[in-house]
């Protein structure tokens, strides 16, 4: 998954990543049971698309492209 990841950053796109192990505060904030879990949040913060389990790169591309409503 970090190789599709890497890819689509390189691309432009905004991806942030969490190590849950580290962090599991952040786990339980965005109820992430699951890894990877990708959460796409709208420009205010507001989670708007979910998708857990591993994904080729052109479906993160899509995820990240589809519109939101």
């Amino acid at each position: 998954m970090d190789s599709a990841v890497a890819e689509v950053r390189k691309e432009g796109f905004r991806i942030n990543s969490i190590n849950v192990r580290n962090n599991p505060n952040a786990a339980e904030k965005y109820a992430i049971r699951r890894v990877p879990t990708f959460i796409y949040f709208d420009e205010h913060g507001k989670e708007v698309r979910r998708s857990t389990g591993s994904m080729p790169t052109s479906y993160l591309r899509q995820m990240w492209r589809k519109p939101m409503f």
